[in-house]
């Protein structure tokens, strides 16, 4: 059954590619709206340092790649960054809970 659906998603993407096409856009549009989200959250928090603060320029980079792949309509490319700077501002965010709590003695220090 996924094979067949599979073999008709590409059929159609080669017939109508531009339907295709707008769906890759709405995902990648999506996605960056999702990784701005998370990173205006994250800025509206302090202080940011070490990893998680690697982690969290990371996801800025690739947010900032994210939109200049869109604006190149280049929209698998973008959702790719859109989907990394996620998973990095994600990563961030655990990261920096984890050393603030572990700092505070919250783990049996």
């Amino acid at each position: 059954m996924n094979k067949k659906l599979g073999v008709l998603v590409v059929a159609l993407c080669l017939i109508l590619p531009q339907a295709c096409l707008a769906d890759e856009k709405a995902d990648a549009e999506a996605a960056i709206a999702e990784a701005e989200t998370l990173l205006e959250e994250l800025n509206a928090v302090s202080p940011w340092f070490g990893p998680a603060l690697t982690l969290k320029t990371e996801a800025e980079e690739h947010l900032e790649m994210a939109k200049e792949s869109f604006e190149a309509e280049k929209y698998s490319e973008a959702l790719e960054h859109a989907k990394m700077a996620i998973k990095s501002a994600k990563k961030a965010r655990g990261l920096r809970a984890w050393l603030l709590l572990s700092r505070g003695g919250f783990f049996g220090d």
